[in-house]
């Protein structure tokens, strides 16, 4: 067992580093030599459900669409087998599932993402601001099907339960901050993002604990919105004024959302 590990290992990292470097075809048989290894283990068990992830990433990265989505969907099957129908473990894959594979399929990425909200509810309760991590999922398949009134509830309703679950100054309040200000940019209603971006540097100002790249990233995202509507002086005034290093020649991943930030669902 401990070499059977131990092979899986080796292989899974290969299979990381060559999908970093685009190395599609190598990650390929990398991925599918960690599964190899992970054929006598159980269907859940975490190694072979990460080598799964990352496999269906590199069809998605090669616009192998049906075949990523097909060998992904083997993810929240095991889950589903071993925890149960109603365990948050489930939520999180279906969730993953429907933003990486399946956002252009809009009646069963709906479906999936009510799945997911319910199971949620059960666990956490039907007021939890944790919910809110999918009204910003259903937010995003709103807006890819064009629909921009019901992606922008989406966004605000995310907002409005950690704001009244956890206060108007909590950390977590950052990230949903930022998607309905991005959401504002995006669409050229830049006056609305303004005050969104404004919340959102002095929050991370005030909890350091997400660190330069987040405060920079906010910095960056407020200077974008006010040189959008030709106010170039306060842009300017923004990194001056600020203990933030200068701005990076390539983009911070401090305030991306999960999607983003990481290709895993599998913890």
């Amino acid at each position: 067992m401990e070499r059977r590990t131990t092979t899986w290992k080796a292989l899974h990292e290969a299979g990381e580093k060559a999908f970093e470097a685009n190395n599609f075809f190598e990650a390929e048989g990398h991925y599918l030599g960690a599964l190899r290894a992970t054929k006598r283990l159980r269907p859940h068990d975490r190694r072979r459900l990460k080598s799964i992830e990352g496999l269906a990433h590199v069809y998605r990265m090669m616009e192998k669409a049906n075949l990523a989505a097909s060998v992904y969907s083997g993810v929240p099957r095991a889950i589903e087998a071993a925890y149960g129908p109603h365990d948050p473990r489930l939520a999180e894959s279906l969730e993953h599932y429907v933003l990486m594979f399946i956002l252009d399929r809009l009646a069963e990425a709906e479906e999936l993402l009510r799945q997911s909200m319910a199971i949620r509810q059960k666990a956490w309760g039907m007021h939890s601001p944790d919910l809110a991590i999918s009204d910003v999922s259903f937010a995003f398949l709103h807006a890819r099907h064009g629909n921009l009134e019901a992606a922008e509830r989406s966004f605000r309703q995310a907002v409005q339960r950690v704001e009244f679950g956890r206060g108007y100054r909590h950390p977590d309040l950052v990230f949903y901050l930022r998607q309905l200000a991005g959401f504002y940019r995006a669409c050229g209603r830049f006056a609305e993002a303004e005050p969104l971006y404004e919340r959102v540097l002095a929050l991370v100002e005030r909890s350091r604990s997400w660190g330069d790249d987040a405060l920079t990233e906010a910095l960056e995202d407020l200077g974008r919105v006010y040189k959008f509507q030709g106010k170039e002086e306060k842009a300017q005034a923004l990194f001056v004024n600020s203990n933030a290093p200068s701005p990076p020649k390539r983009p911070r991943r401090g305030l991306s959302s999960p999607a983003a930030r990481t290709r895993s669902a599998v913890s």
